[in-house]
């Protein structure tokens, strides 16, 4: 079979509208992790595109080195990456189908936003009716503090008329 009518075609469509989806294989050479098929941004790379496998977080090193399964990493263009990574039975390739984290987490990140902004308001309307509340609650202090300074200045003055007026004793005998 002729990789290039056969296989490559089938690994570079990508399934739903990723802009960023691309399905790799690799396998080691030497020390190095050798790109076999075509790339989405780098399409003269097949069997010459070599990257080390010691470079730390590179998806490919990373899954030539053992790390099979769902991963974050680096791609070939240094870009972060969500990745699955998988041996392809009988060879010695891996295959491995990654995805920009800016783009597989977008919808999240914009659902983090929105809730963000529903909650912020959410908060903002509570502080507003807890200020609303608290002035309301500080009016009615106020005003029975008021009443009080009313109530107290009426006796004072009835007290002092009393005082003037009275020419007789007054003797408190009993508190009743």
């Amino acid at each position: 079979l002729d990789p290039q009518t056969s296989i490559f075609p089938k690994l570079q469509r990508w399934p739903g509208s990723n802009e960023s989806g691309e399905t790799l294989m690799v396998e080691r050479s030497a020390s190095s992790a050798l790109f076999l098929n075509p790339l989405r941004y780098q399409a003269d790379a097949a069997l010459t595109l070599q990257r080390p496998l010691d470079e730390v977080g590179l998806v490919s090193a990373e899954a030539l080195r053992g790390k099979l399964g769902l991963f974050t990493g680096h791609d070939y263009r240094g870009t972060a990456v969500l990745a699955y990574a998988g041996s392809v039975p009988g060879t010695p390739w891996t295959l491995i189908a990654k995805l920009d984290e800016s783009e597989a987490f977008a919808d999240l990140t914009r659902l983090t936003r929105l809730t963000a902004g529903v909650v912020s308001v959410f908060l903002a309307a509570a502080a507003l009716l807890a200020g609303l509340w608290w002035r309301g609650e500080i009016h009615r202090y106020s005003g029975e503090r008021l009443r009080l300074q009313l109530k107290e200045a009426t006796a004072r003055r009835r007290f002092e008329v009393l005082a003037r007026q009275a020419h007789d004793v007054i003797v408190l005998v009993d508190a009743d």
